[in-house]
This record gives C-alpha cells, sequence and structure tokens, in this order.
C-alpha cells in the first residue's frame, strides 16, 4: 500500500486490513483471523490447508449440481450434451 501512497510506513503501526466490498465474507473472515494480534490465535499453516481444500471441495460439489441442473433441463426440452456439457446439435456424439 505503502508503494502506491508513497506513505512512509511506521514501524509497528500497521492498518487494519479492509477487503473490498466484493471480497466473499469466508475470505474476509480468514484474512482477520491470519492477522489475529496473538499469534495463538491465528490459524496454522495445516488448518489453512483444510479450510481452502474445504472451500474447493464446496465449489465442485456447487459445479456438479449447476451441472446436473442443466442437463436436466436439456433433457426436458430435448437437448442432448456431451459429457462435458456441452450441447450436441445433429448427429455428434
Amino acid at each position: 500500500m505503502e508503494i502506491v501512497t508513497h506513505e512512509q510506513p511506521t514501524r509497528g503501526g500497521l492498518r487494519d486490513c479492509v477487503c473490498p466490498q466484493e471480497c466473499p465474507a469466508a475470505i474476509d473472515s480468514l484474512i482477520n483471523k491470519c492477522l489475529h494480534e496473538d499469534p495463538d490465535e491465528r490459524p496454522s499453516a495445516k488448518d489453512l490447508c483444510d479450510i481452502v481444500l474445504q472451500w474447493r471441495i464446496g465449489q465442485v460439489g456447487e459445479m456438479r449440481e449447476a451441472r446436473k441442473s442443466k442437463e436436466q433441463q436439456r433433457i426436458k426440452e430435448g437437448q442432448q450434451s456431451n459429457e462435458n456439457g456441452q450441447v450436441l446439435h445433429g448427429d455428434q456424439s
């Protein structure tokens, strides 16, 4: 931040971390946990890996559900799709 603003950093005078408004609340919360004043309250590297892995697993599940929902809608509409979810037209397989 100081590089952009040309402000002189003060030793021990860290500013509060302010995430952009579009930043997901879970990420904002994790950032604040990582910056906790008491090092013992900060998540370990293993904790961070576990948290991010759980987020990733959740995203994969959400993507599968969305793909399944789209496929069901295509079936209702009489369309076919390949294993990548691409709609097939005519005699393509």
